[in-house]
């Protein structure tokens, strides 16, 4: 079984006439609506590129308590470095690096975090196991 959050209702509706299921609203709502460790795993793209910091860690512990043991988180992001400075500048949230995200999630007890960079460098994934 496959949910979604997605906060633009445009967007959440076109996943949802293609038969996903969709919570419209922040991934840390649909989270915070699931019991602890029922969570078979996760995906985090999007919203890790244009939250605070102070957001993403505690969407981090959020998920950290719903994901399953052993369950895999996998986090996509831009590399800060693919912005442009007026990105930069007037954007709220601006993304980690791979190796923030690696060190927040060994911090947090996952284990075998790994992040691949892609070529050019302007995106990354980081995995990682609860």
């Amino acid at each position: 079984r496959v949910r979604a959050a997605e906060p633009r209702g445009t967007v959440a509706w076109g996943a949802a006439a293609r038969g996903v299921e969709v919570h419209v609203g922040p991934v840390a709502e649909l989270l915070a609506s699931c019991p602890a460790g029922s969570v078979g795993g996760l995906v985090l793209a999007g919203v890790v590129d244009r939250s605070p910091v102070e957001d993403l860690v505690e969407l981090m512990v959020t998920a950290t308590d719903r994901l399953a043991a052993d369950a895999p988180l996998v986090v996509i992001g831009a590399a800060p470095t693919s912005w442009g400075p007026i990105a930069l500048d007037l954007l709220p949230g601006r993304p980690l690096h791979a190796e923030t995200w690696s060190l927040l999630l060994g911090r947090q007890g996952f284990r075998d975090v790994e992040a691949t960079i892609g070529e050019p460098p302007a995106t990354y994934a980081v995995r990682a196991r609860r």
